[in-house]
């Protein structure tokens, strides 16, 4: 004691931690009793998840081991995934408020999951995710709340309560990615893949079946060609027959008009002793009215012409 300061000064010789310890046990046992009789542990577990959760509200503080591990798994994923980041204390008397207050502008802000990430630590560094105002905030949220504390003891209430908890920030990175790569599987790759399986069989099958219609259509010009050849033979065969017949007739007809003609020739006629007589103006005379007594008229003979004056004209009569 020092009096005239009015100080008192002690000596601490002991602590009794497992009193400390077994007090903050009691209390998280406590709260974990009363969210569980609310219904609680289990509210955020029912809130449905996006099947391809690439909208990510991210609590935790940038630049530490835990943040890096956790985005370092979505950015080497080869997924798009947009982080909403809200910088947080993730240890002492103040994080517990942020935290709150984090979760709180996430889940206004409609994403599809909402990550709280921090590294490993001791019991007393995670205190504040055992706080009671962070668990009810993740319970009550709208929004699946995932959780990688970091720590391999055990689950702090954050984990209790949370959607989705991970042993490390690595390891909830990992099944983020991996939740959106089996929707990436089953709805665009292995579909992708069935249709490239199915593309490749109809061509195949195209294919063969162009083949065959190929050969078919070989053997069909083939046999249209040896068709039309014969056709073309008995047309040639046809053709030349028709066009001896043709030359037989007109050769007969022509010996037939010869003949005609020549039976009908005014030469042979004349040689036979016929005449043709003719008026001075050209014109045949085949009556003895053609002509009048005195006329002169041309008789033609076998061997000449012969100018007759009309002297005398007698018919038949």
């Amino acid at each position: 004691v020092y009096a005239p300061q009015g100080k008192i000064g002690f000596t601490v010789t002991a602590i009794d931690v497992q009193g400390l310890l077994g007090d903050v046990a009691r209390r998280r046992a406590e709260l974990i009793a009363r969210l569980s009789g609310e219904g609680l542990l289990e509210a955020n577990k029912r809130v449905g998840i996006s099947p391809v959760p690439l909208r990510v509200g991210l609590v935790a503080s940038p630049g530490t081991e835990g943040y890096n591990d956790f985005t370092g798994q979505l950015l080497h994923s080869g997924y798009s995934f947009d982080v909403s980041l809200v910088t947080t204390l993730v240890q002492g008397d103040q994080a517990p408020a942020q935290i709150v207050a984090a979760i709180t502008a996430l889940d206004a802000a409609q994403l599809d999951v909402i990550a709280i990430v921090r590294g490993g630590g001791s019991k007393g560094d995670l205190a504040c995710f055992d706080d009671e105002r962070v668990a009810r905030a993740i319970a009550t949220a709208a929004t699946p709340v995932w959780t990688g504390i970091g720590h391999t003891g055990d689950e702090a209430v954050a984990d209790l309560v949370a959607h989705t908890r991970a042993i490390t920030p690595t390891k909830l990175g990992e099944e983020l990615v991996s939740l959106v790569s089996a929707w990436d599987q089953r709805n665009l790759r292995l579909p992708a893949q069935r249709l490239s399986i199915a593309l490749e069989a109809v061509l195949d099958e195209a294919t063969e079946f162009l083949g065959e219609r190929r050969r078919t259509m070989i053997f069909a010009v083939r046999d249209r060609l040896r068709s039309e050849e014969r056709h073309l033979g008995t047309v040639r065969e046809r053709l030349v027959l028709q066009a001896h017949h043709l030359l037989d007739t007109t050769t007969t007809t022509l010996a037939s008009t010869r003949q005609l003609l020549s039976a009908y020739d005014p030469t042979r006629r004349l040689a036979q002793g016929w005449a043709i007589v003719t008026s001075a103006d050209g014109h045949t005379v085949s009556r003895i009215e053609d002509v009048a007594l005195g006329a002169v008229v041309q008789v033609r003979v076998s061997d000449g012409r012969l100018g007759v004056t009309i002297t005398t004209k007698d018919g038949d009569k």
